[in-house]
């Protein structure tokens, strides 16, 4: 799921959350976050290309 968050003080920031590890996804969707996050990485320490700032991930499965 993805949601734009309104924020008073700051720009509008992007959530992303995984579906609960419960749910039926496509074999390439299995943890397509932690995917996305090591993609973003990569491009950020390899490229010039630009990048969304990441202001938190967690990727510890504790609040499931």
């Amino acid at each position: 799921m993805v949601y734009r968050v309104h924020l008073k003080r700051r720009k509008d920031i992007i959530l992303k959350v995984s579906p609960d590890p419960k749910t039926s996804v496509l074999s390439y969707e299995k943890n397509i976050m932690s995917t996305e996050m090591k993609m973003m990485r990569l491009v950020k320490d390899k490229t010039s290309i630009p990048v969304p700032i990441v202001y938190y991930y967690d990727d510890s499965k504790k609040n499931l």
